[in-house]
């Protein structure tokens, strides 16, 4: 499959089957303070097809690169992958978190590089609605924080695999 086709072109064009690799490299995205030094943000990865999709297992492999100086070196807090994006909330539940759940994470020098996270999606099977989206949802913790009252800038690389079927 090629560079730039989303998952919902490949499964229209009849390109699915079996395993799919969501793959981006430095796509920026904002984390907005929301209170107490507690930052929201989503970089949508891909659309999904509107389908019924049966998911067999999910995999991801993860990097964070603050890009400005409202994000301490050393920011934490959790990821997840989901059909919905973030909140304005602390918290990353439900269709935030329905391909992979939270994962707690914390930066060395500004970068946070995750290894492969595999996981059994809560959304195993079901009917994806033509606005459902792959959301890579972030939520940084007060204790590491984000500047109150700022937007920081931050840049996403890595990948997300598929094991799924559709019909």
């Amino acid at each position: 499959m090629s560079r730039g086709t989303t998952l919902r072109q490949a499964v229209r064009d009849g390109k699915v089957n079996g395993l799919y690799r969501v793959e981006f490299v430095n796509r920026p995205f904002n984390v907005v303070a929301i209170t107490n030094g507690v930052g929201v943000g989503t970089l949508v990865i891909d659309d999904l097809p509107s389908k019924f999709v049966q998911i067999f297992g999910v995999r991801a492999s993860i990097k964070f690169e603050k890009q400005d100086a409202n994000l301490t070196a050393t920011f934490a807090g959790v990821w997840s992958l989901g059909t919905a994006p973030a909140a304005v909330d602390a918290t990353l539940t439900g269709t935030e978190a329905d391909l992979i759940a939270s994962q707690a994470f914390t930066a060395v020098a500004g970068v946070f590089t995750g290894t492969p996270t595999p996981a059994l999606p809560a959304r195993v099977t079901g009917l994806w609605a033509t606005t459902d989206e792959m959301n890579l949802n972030l939520v940084v913790t007060p204790e590491t924080g984000i500047v109150d009252g700022s937007t920081a800038v931050v840049r996403a690389s890595g990948f997300v695999d598929f094991n799924l079927a559709m019909w």
